[in-house]
């Protein structure tokens, strides 16, 4: 589909796991395929909480600012792309995936863990 769009007059930019990251499955398939730009990372040395397992099954504040954050480099990219991109005979259209809607256990202070009326984090230990 994404290749239709362009054959029809679209630009087409994607980020992430639009086709769910099988080896070279978005870049064959996606015109101007951005990348993973880091995918869940980044990720602390050691895990933060004590709560057994994988180290993605991890929640704290980390890392320290939002721009170290894959969601943040996402959304700046797609804001430059759209800035350099803005005439075509149709238009543009952008498939990205905000990665921390799906693996919300990591964020800096101000992110939106730290704001929620209770301990997240805490609450999660339990």
């Amino acid at each position: 589909m994404p290749k239709r769009f362009q054959q029809e007059g679209y630009n087409v930019f994607a980020a992430v796991k639009i086709f769910h990251n099988g080896k070279g499955i978005n870049e064959t398939h996606i015109p101007n395929y951005a990348g993973q730009f880091g995918s869940f990372g980044p990720m602390p040395d050691e895990k933060i909480s004590t709560y057994p397992g994988h180290p993605l099954w991890d929640w704290g504040v980390y890392p320290e600012r939002d721009d170290q954050m894959p969601d943040y480099q996402i959304a700046s990219w797609a804001v430059q792309k759209l800035a350099k991109n803005k005439t075509t005979r149709k238009g543009t259209i952008f498939w990205e995936l905000a990665l921390r809607v799906t693996n919300l256990m990591r964020s800096p202070q101000k992110g939106q863990l730290s704001r929620m009326p209770f301990n997240f984090y805490q609450t999660l230990e339990k």
